[in-house]
């Protein structure tokens, strides 16, 4: 329950997991999580804390989902495959 974040490891290690995750909409966090990987509540707001608790233990979610969600986006492989591609452009190659 933050008020100040960029994009916390714990959110990509759920995700790993196979685990929905709350996070407050603050920071980069926004950018990554949606209706299918989470719940993303409003700053300093506990009632919308209580009540996205609540939705997530109601929820059906898609753990191979949020996991392949994970490997795609921040594996090794990936980010490598990200830098591989600036490095490329960067260099003219």
């Amino acid at each position: 329950f933050s008020n100040y974040e960029n994009l916390p490891c714990v959110i990509v290690e759920a995700f790993a997991a196979g685990i929905p995750f709350i996070s407050t909409n603050v920071g980069g966090v926004k950018e990554i999580i949606n209706e299918e990987r989470g719940i993303l509540i409003p700053a300093k707001d506990e009632m919308a804390l209580v009540n996205a608790m609540k939705q997530v233990l109601d929820t059906d979610w898609n753990p191979d989902a949020l996991r392949n969600y994970a490997l795609n986006t921040f594996s090794y492989e990936k980010i490598g495959q990200e830098f591989n591609s600036i490095y490329k452009e960067v260099i003219g190659a």
